[in-house]
């Protein structure tokens, strides 16, 4: 998951991925369970390193990392990655731009919510089964949004990871001061697992609603899902599923909580 999320992150911008490095922070490898989680964090690298054709160049390990004599830091292996982008003027960002642009989901929309921020935050849980990454799927969404690029046919991109799709909308309306109206009727599933499901291999854009038919048309040449869930609009992002308001609130009061982050947290 970590490597396809620096992987996508890369490609919201405009950038194809071309290498890693990465820093694995984990226990005392001396104990069996540790040892596995390095074992298979170390596997699923390089498994998704091979599919993405990003090669791992350097790196460096952090172990015997304890608390609370004796118990284990949560398995870390953190990955930077570095990418080209051939013409900086082209980048994309996150920020939501113009009234009236459509918001599109690439990817599938789940409702995975184990391990997710959600239910750490919420529900004080930590555990559940992961979303199953799919590196396959990573590499046609990252083809797929430097073509988008390319064209010039979407206005931004935003990966969804932490926070889920709500984290990620709220980051775009907050970052371009605008609001946006989301209605997520078309998916199935529990309510508070698609808006703050992590799921991987999913993107949020926006696009002049004039290029809607060539990106569809794109998006299903490569192989890749798009749905049209809403609109750039207004001052609050509002998010609803069957008639169900699930967020309804003031970009404003957002961006103040989102920037209060850290605060809030070492309180």
């Amino acid at each position: 998951m970590a490597v396809c999320e620096a992987a996508r992150n890369l490609a919201c911008t405009g950038a194809r991925p071309l290498a890693i490095t990465n820093c694995l922070n984990f226990g005392n490898p001396e104990k069996p369970g540790v040892y596995w989680q390095m074992d298979q964090a170390i596997k699923g690298m390089a498994l998704a390193a091979r599919v993405l054709k990003t090669p791992v160049v350097s790196g460096n390990v952090s172990l015997y990392n304890e608390t609370r004599g004796g118990e284990a830091v949560f398995p870390t292996p953190v990955v930077g990655m570095v990418g080209l982008l051939p013409d900086v003027t082209r980048r994309m960002d996150m920020t939501c731009k113009d009234e009236g642009d459509r918001v599109l989901l690439f990817g599938e929309n789940r409702d995975d919510i184990g391990g997710s921020e959600y239910l750490a935050l919420v529900h004080g849980i930590e555990a559940g089964v992961l979303p199953q990454t799919d590196p396959e799927k990573e590499l046609r969404l990252i083809e797929l949004l430097l073509v988008l690029n390319e064209k010039g046919w979407l206005k931004s991109c935003h990966d969804i990871s932490e926070g889920g799709l709500a984290g990620c909308l709220a980051e775009s309306c907050i970052t371009g001061g605008r609001g946006a109206e989301v209605d997520l009727t078309d998916f199935s599933g529990r309510p508070d697992g698609l808006i703050f499901g992590e799921a991987p291999a999913r993107v949020v854009a926006t696009a002049d609603e004039a290029n809607l038919s060539l990106i569809r048309e794109k998006a299903d040449e490569i192989g890749v899902g798009v749905t049209v869930i809403g609109q750039v609009t207004g001052k609050s992002l509002r998010i609803t599923y069957r008639g169900q308001i699930l967020i309804d609130e003031n970009v404003n009061d957002l961006a103040a909580i989102w920037q209060g982050a850290i605060k809030c947290a070492m309180s």
